[in-house]
């Protein structure tokens, strides 16, 4: 069963149900470290998604308030011409 093994180290091999369960151990705790980091990715997309929309309502509600004061100018100059 321990050909392979020099002579002397066939004592200090573990079994091979030992070497299988650790390397199941391993398998699932990977696994969980892949889950953490594609939960931490799919977090990060959410965010920048988040961050995009709002830059755009941020630039939506600044070009709003542009139109507003350019239409405000516009109307004080009217009035101001049409002063007696």
């Amino acid at each position: 069963m321990m050909d392979h093994l020099p002579s002397g180290f066939a004592a200090l091999s573990p079994p091979r149900w030992v070497v299988a369960w650790w390397l199941g151990a391993a398998a699932l705790l990977s696994g969980c470290g892949l889950e953490s980091a594609g939960t931490a990715a799919t977090a990060g997309a959410t965010k920048q998604a988040e961050l995009e929309q709002a830059r755009k309502a941020q630039e939506q509600v600044q070009q709003q308030l542009q139109q507003s004061m350019d239409l405000m100018n516009r109307r004080n100059q009217s009035l101001d011409e049409n002063k007696p």
